[in-house]
């Protein structure tokens, strides 16, 4: 079973070869994350923290998430695991 095959379609969007590229990122957010937008009635900003994979800095991507009032933070190189939710202390 190929990686994509453990993972709902629905949440997790990714290439058969697990990398997520500037036309799946900009599909996600219109699906997923907007949906949050509209759940909120897009008055309250919210921040999307990222790693610095280069999907999700291209201006497309920027531009769409300004538009969806989202403040992208970038998290350094390396420091991801710092940030990320631990699944397994929960």
């Amino acid at each position: 079973m190929t990686e994509k095959h453990k993972w709902d379609k629905r949440v997790v969007d990714f290439k058969d070869n697990a990398w997520v590229d500037e036309k799946i990122m900009l599909r996600w957010l219109r699906d997923q994350w907007q949906l949050g937008q509209y759940m909120l009635r897009n008055t309250v900003p919210r921040m999307f923290v990222l790693d610095v994979h280069k999907a999700q800095k291209t201006e497309p991507v920027k531009d769409t998430m300004r538009r969806m009032n989202t403040l992208p933070a970038m998290v350094p190189s390396g420091c991801t695991s710092l940030v990320q939710l631990a699944l397994t202390n929960l």
